[in-house]
């Protein structure tokens, strides 16, 4: 490192330099000239420095640089706040001059000689710097003194010599970025997640390759020039950033632009897209809902899809530029006359033009398949690899075209869901997995191995058939490029035969069932419709592609035999009858009505019964509407539950809408990420919510699953309106009565309110009625929350916070337990149990859906608490003859076990009382409290078409299984003479009060 002294040589020579050069050049010999402008002052004025004038200049543009213009700069530094040094051939700073511009706003060193190794150290110290430019000069890299620069906003270096950018990530709050005309051939990962201020980026004349994914992280990008580089593709994410408004790749090596997800943002949000003087093939049609003035000319496009076009409206003021490209369709001359001209000649056409139903396709498979790598890959039909970060979160859609291998072949439609598959993500993925649909179930054949094959495949046949009793499969392999062909043929081959063994396996665990029920001397009503439904899952469509098809997202390869594959089970007419046959005009035009409305709307969903007014009133008739809308569901294009009692009165217009809504709510950790294109800062600084309170309503989410109202405001920012109540409180109605993703959750009312709103755990509200002291335990106990027993009046319940079950990681309370084993102590008290058992698949989210049923106001349950794998709750049942009115409460529980004889997972719902009470007298009131559940509970397991479960009545005495649930079909027991019934395990006679409603008593539907 340079002494002092060598220092002070060196800015001598240089002075001399400048000196002789300055002397050379001007007339005026050793005077220095410069442009000077003071406070207040309009324009720069010529004058020599020093100045005569008692007022010191804020901007001084030096014209000779010699010492005495140092000297004189150094006098003005304190107030200097702009200094021009350009076209003075400057080869380094003086250190003594660098020093005193501490002050210094803005400094431009254009047009001279420098390099990186020109800014001294003391460069590093210009603190109060915003905006620094050096075009033409010689600079091979960012200099490490301007990485000190943390208050630079405006960073200008084109034409250098530059060939990497490292360094520039360390100035956060730069927001314009000029590096034209350089040797650029990368942007790293940390400088689309450090620059998160950017506005604009000018990167042309690079040699770029090209733009990362996390340029999603650059929202407040407005103009992006990658003009004149080598790029070959643009990420999605570009194009979906919020604030673009002008982007120029222009002169590329582009062969395709990727499928940008229109739906659910404003049509034309960019300015103007210039995409001219690349190898674009195919016509973007997606850009025109998106964009203002789009330039696609001096390309090969020969055909102008009408997709797009017929959706825009007649009087656009669009511009689309296709000079200079093959066109075929629409003819030449329609091109040349605009948009408009298009518009018409398709509005015209529309009726020779015909359209054919596609397919909608799920794609399965555990985190880390590849399945966003091969969907974006088949999206954008060129190799498109994502890194962890980019994977899915919750559910993506896509639209790819599997085209013709002629012009007499008709193109195949698809309607592509990315369901990821994190173990998070399983509850709501398994709400999508409708029929009729087509599903790719990829794994990674690197990492398959046949002692893994349920964890990779199994586990989603299994949710498949729970959920239709049906399942068309395409099973894919990934990462095809890093097996040899060997080791490639030997997984595909155990993968298909592990696959029919696991269907058989299915079938032959049913058939056994069967067989033990046909073996009993005497088959009850209860055992024979239990044969009914094994008989149903013996019916189970299943159907599977004969071979894995092995594929590549790194090199595409297996690609064709993908698209083939998925082309023959899509047509095949028995399984999917509706495929490609051509749709009506009047059906496309209801489509484009009611995905117009979608955008106008802002909680896309509409009633049955309003859609069909809508239509009848736009189009006259409305007795084709259940059609079209089979047709948009079929196709992905909404989302229609038919099989479903309550949704199935509801149209979801924008599928991805409902998707995206749920993201936030399963993510697993919520502070980071929500997935691509989630950004929660942005989201909690608009809707007005202080950091402090932000971050703890978050980490209360994370840990406890407690969601409060500003939460999902903040979460939900770029879905609903922020400055109104109504559309956050019909999304909470929709979640919560339809979905039971969770219910109200508040802090309790009065004096036993928390004071500090981080506190986490509160004091019950208790009941209305007087406690005896053994009741003192239950309402005086602290619970992790107070639940809102209404759930129904949204707009009264704005204060409220909402528990989403599946996100609830807590242990069971210690007061809970210690109130159950008080009451399974309790000598001679009765207590009932039934149990669900699930003896081969519980459904994801099912017992979390009968967590959220138990808060519903019909079944009259207080709760008490709610801990991850159960709930415990009283209901104030008072006994006819008035006795023990104080102490007639009914205390419920609802758990998930583990069977302890085989392992397969229960579902216990047990009722005793709350204080000890003898006599089966009092055994009525516990059936008036459970019978109501569990004819719920059959009700919610009945939309699981393929699912096996067993009913069975836990033993009053030893409390095993021994008993099986009759309470669908009682009237056998009812009308026993004996009124008790042996337990198989202890051979007690137990009465049959305890395993069926008496006669008397029975609860009413």
């Amino acid at each position: 490192m340079a002494t002092a002294a060598e220092r002070r040589a060196q800015d001598r020579k240089m002075i001399a330099i400048a000196e002789e050069r300055s002397s050379q050049r001007m007339p005026f010999g050793q005077h220095p000239l410069a442009r000077l402008g003071f406070a207040g002052a309009r324009h720069l004025v010529p004058e020599r420095l020093p100045s005569g004038r008692r007022d010191k200049p804020v901007t001084v543009r030096v014209i000779d640089f010699n010492a005495d213009a140092i000297d004189n700069i150094k006098e003005v530094s304190e107030t200097l706040k702009r200094l021009d040094l350009t076209h003075l051939r400057l080869t380094a700073l003086p250190v003594d001059l660098t020093v005193s511009l501490t002050a210094l706003e803005h400094l431009d060193l254009s047009f001279n000689d420098m390099s990186e190794e020109s800014f001294p150290t003391p460069f590093a110290k210009m603190r109060h710097l915003v905006e620094l430019t050096a075009h033409y000069n010689h600079i091979g890299r960012i200099p490490k003194s301007w990485r000190s620069l943390r208050g630079l906003t405006r960073l200008k270096i084109g034409n250098n010599e530059l060939k990497s950018v490292e360094g520039v990530d360390k100035l956060k709050k730069l927001q314009i970025f000029v590096v034209e005309h350089n040797q650029v051939e990368k942007l790293d990962k940390s400088f689309y997640s450090n620059l998160t201020q950017l506005e604009i980026l000018h990167c042309g004349h690079n040699f770029l390759r090209n733009i990362g994914a996390d340029v999603r992280n650059m929202r407040f990008l407005r103009h992006v020039d990658v003009s004149h580089n080598n790029l070959t593709t643009l990420p999605a994410e570009l194009f979906q950033l919020p604030r673009l408004e002008v982007l120029n790749a222009s002169a590329n090596q582009i062969a395709r632009i990727p499928t940008v997800a229109t739906k659910g943002r404003a049509k034309h949000p960019i300015g103007d897209v210039d995409l001219s003087e690349n190898l674009l093939v195919k016509f973007p049609d997606h850009l025109l809902m998106i964009a203002d003035s789009i330039d696609l000319s001096h390309n090969r496009i020969k055909v102008v899809s009408g997709t797009a076009m017929k959706k825009l409206d007649w009087d656009s003021n669009q511009r689309l530029l296709l000079a200079g490209n093959p066109l075929v369709f629409p003819p030449l001359d329609v091109c040349e006359c605009g948009i408009r001209s298009i518009v018409q000649f398709y509005v015209e056409s529309k009726s020779t033009v015909k359209v054919y139903q596609g397919i909608k396709v799920l794609m399965l498979g555990c985190s880390g398949a590849g399945k966003t790598s091969l969907v974006q890959s088949l999206v954008d039909q060129q190799s498109r690899l994502t890194e962890d970060a980019e994977g899915s979160a919750g559910i993506d859609i896509h639209e790819v075209v599997i085209e013709g291998d002629d012009q007499l072949t008709k193109p195949l439609q698809l309607s592509i869901w990315d369901l990821a598959g994190a173990d998070e993500f399983s509850y709501p993925n398994c709400i999508f997995l409708q029929q009729p649909c087509l599903v790719l179930m990829t794994f990674n054949m690197a990492d398959y191995a046949e002692t893994n094959f349920n964890y990779m495949i199994g586990r989603w046949m299994d949710q498949l058939l729970a959920r239709n009793n049906k399942l068309v499969v395409l099973p894919v392999g990934t990462h095809a490029d890093l097996l040899s062909e060997a080791r490639r043929k030997s997984v595909c081959w155990s993968v298909r035969s592990k696959m029919c063994e696991h269907l058989e396996q299915h079938l032959a665990a049913v058939q056994a069932e069967m067989r033990k029920i046909e073996s009993r001397p005497h088959i009850s009503t209860a055992l024979s419709e239990q044969l009914k439904s094994y008989l149903t899952l013996l019916s189970a469509d299943m159907v599977t592609h004969d071979e894995v098809v092995a594929v590549s997202a790194k090199t595409l390869e297996g690609v064709p035999s993908l698209f083939a594959a998925i082309k023959s089970m899509a047509t095949d007419k028995a399984t999917f009858p509706n495929v490609m046959r051509p749709i009506p005009s009047l059906w496309l035009d209801i489509e484009s009505y009611v995905e117009e409305r979608g955008y106008q709307m802002d909680v896309p969903v509409m009633r049955w019964s309003d859609l069909a007014d809508e239509i009848k009133l736009k189009f006259g008739t409305k007795h084709v509407l259940q059609m079209v809308v089979g047709y948009l569901a079929d196709t992905g294009k909404v989302l229609w539950f038919s099989d479903h009692t309550t949704l199935k009165k509801y149209i979801f217009i924008r599928p991805s809408w409902i998707t995206d809504l749920l993201k936030p709510l399963f993510v697993p950790d919520l502070a980071t990420s929500c997935g691509a294109g989630f950004h929660l800062d942005d989201n909690f600084k608009s809707a007005g919510v202080p950091l402090a309170r932000y971050e703890r309503m978050v980490s209360e989410f994370v840990d406890e699953g407690v969601a409060e109202r500003d939460l999902l405001r903040c979460v939900w920012a770029h879905l609903l309106p922020s400055d109104r109540n109504k559309p956050l409180i019909d999304t909470l109605a929709l979640l919560i009565d339809h979905f039971e993703f969770g219910y109200f959750a508040g802090e309790p009312p009065g004096p036993n309110r928390s004071p500090a709103p981080s506190r986490k755990r509160y004091n019950s509200a208790g009941s209305s009625r007087s406690s005896t002291a053994s009741t003192a335990s239950v309402s005086a106990a602290e619970f992790p929350f107070f639940i809102s027993p209404s759930t129904v009046h949204f707009d009264q319940v704005l204060t409220s916070r909402v528990l989403v079950p599946w996100r609830c990681r807590t242990a069971q309370p210690r007061d809970c337990r210690q109130i159950h084993e008080q009451r399974c102590a309790a000598t001679g008290s009765p207590r009932i149990a039934a149990v669900y058992r699930f003896p081969r698949f519980l459904p994801p989210g099912l017992f979390e859906r009968l967590t959220v049923r138990a808060h519903r106001p019909g079944f009259g349950l207080r709760p008490l608490y709610h801990w991850k794998s159960g709930i415990c709750a009283v209901h104030p049942s008072t006994p006819d003859n008035g006795e023990n009115a104080e102490n007639s409460g009914v205390l419920f529980f609802l758990k998930r076990i583990r069977h302890h004889d085989d392992g397969s997972i229960c579902v216990r719902i047990e009722v005793c009382h709350e204080t000890k009470v003898v006599g089966e007298k009092d055994i009525d009131p516990l059936w008036v409290v459970l019978l109501p559940f569990l004819r719920n509970t059959d009700d919610l397991l009945a939309t699981f078409q393929g699912l096996s479960v067993e009913r069975f009545m836990e033993c009053p005495a030893c409390r095993a299984l021994s008993f099986l649930g009759e309470w669908q079909t009682p009237k056998e027991l009812q009308s026993v003479a004996t009124a008790t019934k042996a337990c198989e395990v202890c051979k007690e006679s137990i009465s049959t009060a305890y395993l069926v409603q008496p006669k008397e008593k029975r609860v009413g539907v």
